[in-house]
Parts: C-alpha cells; structure tokens; sequence
C-alpha cells in the first residue's frame, strides 16, 4: 500500500495534465500522450478495484498472504512506473507546445 500511498496523490496532476494535453492543437503525438495517460489511469483504478479487502487478506494462511501481497507489490509498481512515464510524456509534449515557434 505504501507504493499506491506515493502515487495515487498524483493522480490529480495526472487528470490535469490530460485535461491540458487535450487543449492542444491535435496530432499524432498528443493523441499518444492523453491515451498513455488514461492507461495510466486506468490501471490504478482497475488495481484498487481487483485489491482483496484487507480482512480477506488476513484470513489466508501467512505464506499465501505473503506471496499475495508480493504479487500486488508488483503489480502497484507496474502501475507507478506507468503512471510517472505517461505524465513525464505529457509534460514534455507541453513544454514543446510552450516553446514559441521561430519563423525565420
């Protein structure tokens, strides 16, 4: 839980930086950033979804608890990693949105 503690507060700034990708002018490589994001988001979501209540998860013999919890670490881990790419994405395609086109 401490791994989905660290990221789900940027879930937000995630929902923020989609909402911002949108407002800009529509190619290839923003289309990319806003479904990279939603994966992302998509994937906290259907991983707090699937997590077992913690009762549930204390009724289970130690070593299967153990391998259970083991398993959902990995999985939360998957979902940081992708959650922290999309958005470092999304940034950068703003900031290269930001730059102020030379003419010359």
């Amino acid at each position: 839980m401490a791994v989905h503690d660290e990221v789900m507060p940027k879930m937000g700034e995630l929902s923020s930086l989609k909402k911002d990708l949108k407002n800009l002018p529509q190619d290839s490589l923003v289309q990319a950033g806003i479904t990279e994001l939603t994966l992302a988001e998509d994937a906290m979501w259907d991983w707090m979804h699937e997590l077992r209540p913690h009762d549930e998860i204390e009724q289970m013999a130690q070593e299967e608890a153990e391998a259970y919890l083991t398993q959902e670490k990995e999985k939360i881990s998957a979902v940081k990693d992708k959650m922290l790419h999309s958005m470092e994405t999304a940034k950068s395609l703003l900031a290269g949105a930001e730059k102020p086109v030379d003419h010359h």
